[in-house]
Order: C-alpha cells, then structure tokens, then sequence
C-alpha cells in the first residue's frame, strides 16, 4: 500500500490524472515489485525507483519521500517480522510442535 500511496500522490503533486486501467495496472506493478523487499529497510525506494519511470513519473520526485521512508521502513519491518513470527507460532501450534514450556522459558530469559 505504502508504494501505491506514494505513487499515487507523486502524480496528484504533478497534476497527473489516470484511468481505471492505469490505476490497476499500479496496482499490480506495485504488488510484484514490493515483493522483493519485503522485510529490507529501505528497499522502498529501489521499488520506488523501479516503479516511477513505468507509470512517468520524474525520478527527482523521490527525494520527497527519503525524509520519512527511514522511520517508516523500520516500522514496516518490525510489522513484518512480528506477523511472521506469529505465524510461525500458530502452525507449530497446530501441528503441536510448539513446546510451550521451552518457549516460554527462552522468553523469560531473553527479557531479564
């Protein structure tokens, strides 16, 4: 979402206006490039830099968001990371390999 918001917003600041195909085809673009970075600090703005000149958008627009990509890609990754640890704990549950005992003791040794 974070990509498609900023593309979308890089064109509103150039008075850029597009169809329903090209919003879709945004949308799609958007989804394959985040793919590859999603758990990578800023690689935000390699996606970005990929995506700008498909949908002709200037390169410069980017140093726009640079300012608030390094707190928000930390806060992505952090996201990203708790959702796959849980994960990770709701199979293991499920498949019952979760030792509980283990887990929690490894957690109240970690946090002092």
């Amino acid at each position: 979402m974070f990509l498609a918001i900023t593309v979308i917003t890089i064109a509103q600041m150039y008075q850029i206006t597009y169809s329903q195909q090209e919003y879709f085809f945004i949308a799609i673009l958007v989804t394959l490039v985040s793919l590859a970075g999603a758990g990578v600090p800023g690689a935000r703005v390699i996606s970005i830099a990929m995506v700008m000149p498909q949908i002709n958008l200037p390169l410069e627009s980017i140093a726009l968001f640079l300012g608030i990509e390094w707190f928000t890609g930390m806060l992505r990754t952090v996201l990203n990371v708790d959702a796959d640890i849980f994960t990770a704990l709701v199979g293991a549950k499920s498949e019952k390999q979760l030792d509980k005992a283990l887990f929690c003791s490894r957690y109240r040794s970690s946090t002092g």
